[in-house]
Formats: C-alpha cells, sequence, structure tokens
C-alpha cells in the first residue's frame, strides 16, 4: 500500500511512488480486506496526510479487526491523530489496535486526546498496543487523559504500554497508572515499559496489580530506575505472590544497584508461591557487588517447586 510522500521531487526523481493519491484509490485498496490491515510509513512518507486518507478510506473497512499503524515521522502530527481518532470512531467492531509512536519527537498531550476520545467508543476492544516511547512532549496530565479513556473499555483483557524513556513523566503518572489498573476489567496480559520513576513507584503499580486476578501474563520492565531498594520490591512481591493465575513473569530491573541479597529472597518467596507459572524471565542486572551467590541461592529455591515451569531465562550481567 502506498501513501503521499513529503517529498515530491523525489519522487518524481526516483519514478517509484506516485506524487498523489486520492481517497477513492485508497478505499478501493482496502476494500477487499476482512481481518488485519497494517500500515507502516517511511520517513519520507507525510504522516498527516496519510492519516486523513485513511480516515476517508475508512468507511470500506466493513470486515477488518485488527489495525496496526506504525509511523517513523517526527514532524508534528496532532492534525494527523485526529484524522487517525475519527476514522477508528467509525469502526466500533474494532477488537485489536497496535499503534507505534515510538521517536515522535514533537508532539502534544493534544495528541493524546484525540487518541482516548477514540479508543473510550471502540466497545468491542479486547487488546490496545500503543507504544509511546521516547515521547519527551508527553505528560503526566496525558498519561491521566488516555487512562480516564482506557477505564471505560470493558471489553480490554490485553494491554501493552510504553512509557519508556518518557522523561518528562512523574510520580503522579504511576497514580493515574495504578488506578487504572485497579478499575479495568479482568486483563489476561499486561505489559509495561517504563523507566526513570520516582521512589514507591513499584507500590503504586502492585496496588493497582492486586485488582488483576485473572491476569495470566505480566511483563514490568523498568529500566534506568537506580532507586528500586530490598523494602520496595518486597512489597512489590507480597501483592505479586497473590496473582494466582500468573503463567508467564517477565521482570526486567535493569541498573537498580540497591538491590541485594536481601530483595533477591523476597522474590524467592514470591515465585514460590506462583505455582502455575510455566515461563520466568528475570532480567537484574544491577551492577552491583551486594547481590552474591547466597541471592543465587535463594532464587534457585524458589524455583524448585514450580513443576509447570517450561521456560526459564535469567540474566544477572
Amino acid at each position: 500500500m502506498t501513501f503521499p510522500k513529503t517529498n515530491k521531487k523525489v519522487a518524481n526523481r526516483n519514478n517509484r511512488y506516485p506524487i498523489s493519491l486520492t481517497s477513492k484509490t485508497l478505499a478501493l485498496q482496502l476494500k477487499n480486506r476482512t481481518d488485519a490491515l497494517t500500515l507502516k510509513l517511511r520517513e519520507d512518507q507525510d504522516f498527516v496526510e496519510s492519516m486523513i486518507w485513511l480516515k476517508k478510506a475508512m468507511k470500506t473497512l466493513k470486515k477488518v479487526r485488527r489495525i496496526h499503524i506504525k509511523s517513523k515521522y517526527d514532524d508534528p502530527v496532532e492534525e494527523g491523530l485526529k484524522a487517525l481518532s475519527e476514522g477508528l470512531q467509525r469502526l466500533s467492531w474494532l477488537q485489536s489496535i497496535s499503534i507505534d509512536m515510538c521517536g515522535f519527537e514533537y508532539n502534544s498531550d493534544e495528541g493524546i486526546k484525540y487518541l482516548s476520545e477514540a479508543f473510550q467508543r471502540l466497545s468491542s476492544l479486547q487488546s490496545l498496543d500503543l507504544d509511546l516511547s521516547g515521547a519527551q512532549w508527553l505528560s503526566d496530565e496525558g498519561v491521566k487523559i488516555l487512562c480516564e479513556s482506557l477505564k471505560r473499555i470493558s471489553s480490554l483483557r490485553s494491554l501493552y504500554l510504553s512509557l519508556a524513556s518518557c522523561d518528562n513523566l512523574t510520580g503522579e503518572c504511576l497514580n493515574h497508572l495504578g488506578e487504572l489498573l485497579s478499575r479495568l476489567g479482568p486483563l489476561k496480559s499486561l505489559a509495561l515499559f517504563l523507566s526513570s520513576i520516582p521512589d514507591e513507584g513499584l507500590q503504586r503499580l502492585s496496588k493497582g496489580l492486586l485488582k488483576q486476578s485473572s491476569l495470566e501474563s505480566l511483563t514490568l520492565n523498568l529500566v534506568n530506575r537506580w532507586k528500586i531498594t530490598d523494602e520496595e520490591l518486597t512489597d512489590f512481591c507480597k501483592n505479586l505472590q497473590k496473582l494466582s493465575s500468573l503463567q508467564s513473569i517477565s521482570l526486567i530491573l535493569s541498573e537498580c544497584d540497591e538491590i541485594t541479597d536481601e530483595g533477591l529472597e523476597s522474590l524467592s518467596e514470591c515465585l514460590q508461591r506462583l505455582t502455575s507459572l510455566q515461563s520466568i524471565h528475570l532480567n537484574l542486572a544491577c551492577y552491583t557487588e551486594e547481590i552474591t551467590d547466597e541471592g543465587l541461592k535463594y532464587l534457585s529455591e524458589g524455583l524448585q517447586g514450580l513443576s509447570f515451569l517450561q521456560s526459564l531465562n535469567l540474566n544477572f550481567q
């Protein structure tokens, strides 16, 4: 599928892409899509114009259930997100949405507001994958707007949300995420990617996790955090061990240099109680001398009683 290019001179020189593409042509290309639609835009393709064309074409997508949009474009995109939002609202039957906005350097919370307006109207949505990694423009208020809209989707069963390297966020965003988890319907799968979160961040999230008793898969990636303490990890594990339905867990605590053998002992006790686990991925690359063979011994003891375990990945480098 081809979308309008930003630089028409380049298009003429390469003679590979059409200079213009009408919404009618695009609609005809999409008309026969019956299940899934994937759009990947290059850096030389205009995001705003492409989303406007897509909005006009969406009226033909009567059977599409899954949409995946990925773009590398980094110019202001509020108008494009507004068009995308208006188009998505026409597809109330959508079951799965994946939007990759990683690297969008110039934007504002207004763009998140447009998307949130669409999400809350999708009453059949079961899976949402939203990658906002590196969004330096994203504020706590933007996270709040997003969370408020997601609370209204009772059908949601899988949530992937990446806020990694969103350095403008503070501890307030953890309050919004924790409240979201406590208000959402029963999730089966949850993946959160965060970095540079403040003290007590794990505690705020774990309180929300307590409400997700049906959770089967959990991925929690906390990168460049540095300040997670044994006490915080212990409190988190006390809540985590109550999720008895967990079958898969991926816990990445890279560069958390204050974790010691005591923290690993708490993690071990937690794993012993999660008897349904089939897959474990632990990344504790903490670069500290406080984790010794004694800590690894605790972990090995915690793994011994997991009779359903099929996959184990441990990384301490």
